[in-house]
């Protein structure tokens, strides 16, 4: 099987045509610093220092244990890359024929002889490498030793720093360096830094009971709290999925990525009032899981959204890491390599000008490896609007969130009902009229300045003259066009919130049933949606991206997608098909699920006069 696998990834490159997409391994560049036989990796400095003040009067003690980690580059990224479009298109022999777990390291991963490369460095230079843990990824080699040995080994030094906002962290303030021998091997380091690298992207989130008086009460949940999980089902048609099709998610595993702990009694609550299934949480913990359950607001509203349209899955597994750089990839990594849940939602992100390009540049490989699999990942597109470095101080930065600009990743934008529809306590309202649904003005999305736009992101409105870019601004060939999101949305302004229940101690936003909003509620909604297709089409659907373009036109928006084409995001406005706001628009689900993963000429109806038979 393996072999034949193999075969067919070497007759797609030999047949194929490849966009390449992406970040390349770092380039090499030498300086006067750098020894003879040595070269510098770049982007490997925590950008928050730009703002943050050196402590010097709190020197890192040289004997302080560390642990770091090496980031190994996947070989062969351009046959994964094709193999991914064949695993996706239904008219190739490998349609769906997802990679078995472990797949994905025996054709992309390392070779021995790097990863004992890399290892030697690592044992010569005083560190000693840890044995690989059950669920660790063949991509990343941990090691552990002292600060002094860390400096050492990579010609860096470790000190302490205030952040902006106040915050406490250790970093390196100079590129790492490395062997020359291991360039095209190695690609990142992480663990010179534990400055927190990632902020969960609920906004206004307050309890019902507390709103200001110029804002009414909203939906049909206790004290006015948001719109229950009927409303949601009625409002963008899940209704007939359960009914006529008897699909709760039954079958399926749905999976979080979480950097808080929280309250699982909460969660309870939640189902109880709303007459809901109890959903199994399984928690798994990367790292020794969370810090602490300061985000336990962020945790408790992605698993109530999960569960409030795909109440039948047959479980959540709820991962949870520290939020630091080596976390958050350890994090990632461990979802892929579990291979476990079917559908995946994360609404913990960063802006693109500050992030780790080495965080990225891994993320990357564990996303174009949940791909392969067939796994649907799902990130909030942030809740800044176009500027998504406001929270960071920048609020002029055309800027957008990773991981959702990430290209083997469906970013996941907001649209409003506020001021023109609210169902009250009626339990089944139903999709209003357009414009009711308008764009919300905090939905992130734009440009991204690191990625091309890939060969999936086509259709009308995807050019956008005057705010699409191409080329250097995100550091491809000249006329390339560069990534664009949000792909999708659905309804995320704290204005028309969706009713939540958290009381977790940890979060002093926790008040019991409260508003939850943004796109950290939107994120979640559509990896329940994914449940939802899995379990009508028996098997996984993989990025829904490669998918749900193919209906970005006439014929594909009057059954399955709500065109938002009223406000805008700040900068960027919403429009008719694609826009840089909402994306493809919002779901109608019964026609999304029915219709997905079928070729383009199975999805025409015979009164679509805009179909191509």
């Amino acid at each position: 099987m393996k072999t034949s696998i193999l075969h067919a990834i070497s007759r797609l490159v030999a047949l194929t045509t490849i966009l390449a997409i992406g970040l390349a391994g770092p380039i090499a560049h030498s300086h006067a610093d750098t020894p003879p036989g040595w070269i510098t990796l770049p982007d490997n400095v925590a950008l928050r220092l730009a703002n943050a003040r050196l402590l010097s009067s709190l020197p890192l003690n040289p004997n302080t244990q560390m642990t770091i980690e090496l980031v190994l580059a996947m070989n062969h990224p351009e046959r994964a890359r094709a193999f991914i479009d064949a695993l996706h298109d239904p008219h190739s022999s490998s349609y769906h024929h997802w990679l078995a777990t472990g797949g994905f390291n025996a054709f992309f991963g390392p070779t021995t002889a790097q990863v004992q490369a890399a290892k030697y460095f690592l044992v010569s230079s005083g560190l000693t490498v840890l044995p690989q843990a059950p669920g660790n990824s063949a991509f990343l080699i941990v090691a552990r030793g002292s600060v002094h040995n860390v400096e050492a080994a990579f010609h860096v030094s470790i000190r302490y720093y205030q952040g902006a906002g106040g915050n406490v962290f250790f970093s390196n303030n100079t590129d790492p360096q490395i062997p020359a021998s291991l360039q095209g091997i190695v690609i990142g380091i992480l663990g010179l830094n534990n400055a927190p690298a990632a902020y969960p992207r609920s906004v206004k989130t307050r309890p019902a009971s507390r709103r200001s008086s110029q804002v009414a009460d909203y939906g049909g949940g206790p004290n006015g709290s948001g719109l229950t999980p009927s409303q949601i089902a009625s409002i963008y048609n899940a209704d007939p999925v359960y009914r006529k099709l008897h699909d709760w998610g039954q079958r399926t595993t749905l999976g979080l990525f979480q950097l808080s702990g929280y309250t699982p009694s909460d969660i309870t609550v939640y189902e109880n009032t709303f007459h809901l299934r109890h959903v199994p949480l399984v928690n798994i913990l990367v790292d020794g899981g969370a810090t602490d359950h300061s985000g336990a607001v962020e945790v408790a509203l992605d698993i109530e959204m999960q569960i409030a349209l795909a109440q039948g899955a047959k479980r959540i597994l709820v991962y949870q890491s520290p939020n630091d750089d080596k976390s958050i990839v350890n994090q990632y990594f461990r979802i892929a390599t579990d291979n476990l849940a079917d559908a995946i939602s994360t609404s913990w992100g960063l802006c693109e000008p500050l992030s780790n390009p080495s965080e990225i540049r891994a993320e990357n490989i564990a996303f174009i490896q949940m791909a392969s699999q067939g796994q649907s990942i799902f990130a909030a597109s942030g809740d800044d609007g176009a500027f998504d470095c406001k929270q960071q101080g920048d609020p002029t930065l055309l800027a957008v969130d990773n991981p959702a600009s990430q290209p083997y990743m469906a970013g996941v934008g907001g649209t409003s009902f506020a001021g023109t529809f609210d169902p009250g306590n009626n339990p089944h309202p139903g999709y209003p009229p357009l414009p009711a649904e308008h764009a919300w003005d905090g939905s992130g999305g734009g440009v991204s300045q690191i990625w091309a736009s890939p060969a999936y992101q086509r259709g009308p409105g995807v050019f956008e003259p005057g705010f699409s870019r191409t080329g250097a601004y995100c550091g491809q060939p000249a006329g390339v066009l560069c990534r664009q999101v949000p792909d999708v949305s659905m309804n995320a302004d704290p204005d028309s919130p969706y009713s939540m229940y958290c009381t977790d101690p940890g979060d002093n936003r926790c008040t019991g049933f409260m508003d939850g909003d943004g796109t950290s509620a939107s994120a979640p909604l559509w990896s329940a949606i994914a449940a939802l297709a899995d379990t009508f089409q028996k098997g996984r659907l993989g990025l829904f991206n490669f998918f749900i373009y193919h209906l970005n036109s006439p014929f594909g928006y009057h059954r399955v997608f709500h065109d938002i084409t009223v406000g805008n995001n700040g900068h960027y406005p919403a429009g008719p098909a694609y826009d840089m706001v909402t994306g493809i628009g919002s779901p109608d689900i019964f026609g999304l699920v029915t219709l997905f993963g079928k070729p383009q000429h199975e999805q025409c109806q015979k009164h679509d006069k805009h179909c191509k038979r």
